[in-house]
């Protein structure tokens, strides 16, 4: 299952190379589905690590 995750996140990180943009779409189903977060959580964790967000309304 960790093989797996990597392999998806590595993914991630080349589409992103390529395109420019559009990590969250990716990465949050990667989060859900194969690491078995919770969608909020996913959601919450990618918002906190996006240097676009600043941490704005993030209260933890």
């Amino acid at each position: 299952m960790t093989a797996l995750v990597v392999a998806a996140s590595l993914f991630v990180g080349v589409s992103l190379g390529i395109l420019g943009g559009g990590g969250s779409i990716l990465t949050v189903p990667i989060l859900v589905y194969l690491a078995g977060q919770d969608t909020k959580e996913a959601i919450r964790l990618l918002r906190r690590e996006s240097p676009s967000s600043g941490g704005e309304g993030i209260r933890s």
